[in-house]
């Protein structure tokens, strides 16, 4: 089961005075994963797993917690969540089934967060044990109205994902 494990929390005026914007322009920016990514990752790293960050960007996770373990991180946005890899999502690129296994026998599990929420984002925590698959985070469970952005996942998801996830 996927569990709360924190929620970050913001002063949405603050922000916007200090950005010189609009509490409207600071949401859009903030509900942005791409854009939010590098805040989130290291507010995640110090006040959720109480780690560190990877290497380098380059790196197959994001996150190193106190017991040596990766994570990968997440966002729930507009669009939904992703668990492919960066090199599979975009334009041309193709979804590399055993790409993503690789993946997870590499990582512990998957932090999400849904930047929906901003200036109050949830985090939930999941990992991949026993051959399973932790991608069986669905929105549903999140609280939110379904949606599986990866057609191709989310029969594997839907048959398989719940039994493999465990909190951290």
């Amino acid at each position: 089961m996927i569990e709360a494990v924190g929620i970050l929390k913001w002063n949405l005026n603050s922000i916007a005075v200090s950005m010189h914007l609009s509490p409207a322009e600071t949401l859009d920016y903030f509900t942005d994963g791409c854009r939010v990514s590098f805040i989130l990752e290291r507010r995640i790293c110090r006040e959720i797993i109480v780690g560190r960050l990877a290497p380098n960007e380059g790196a197959g996770f994001d996150l190193i917690d106190a017991h040596g373990r990766k994570w990968e991180v997440r966002w729930i946005t507009r669009q939904g969540v992703y668990f492919r890899s960066s090199y599979m999502v975009g334009s041309g690129r193709k979804f590399d089934e055993g790409g993503l296994f690789k993946k997870l026998h590499e990582i512990e599990g998957y932090v999400i967060s849904d930047v929906t929420k901003f200036p109050e984002i949830p985090v939930r925590c999941g990992s991949y044990q026993q051959g399973r698959c932790a991608c069986g985070i669905r929105k549903e469970r999140l609280g939110l109205e379904p949606r599986c952005p990866d057609a191709r996942l989310s029969t594997y998801w839907e048959r398989d994902g719940a039994t493999g996830i465990r909190p951290c």
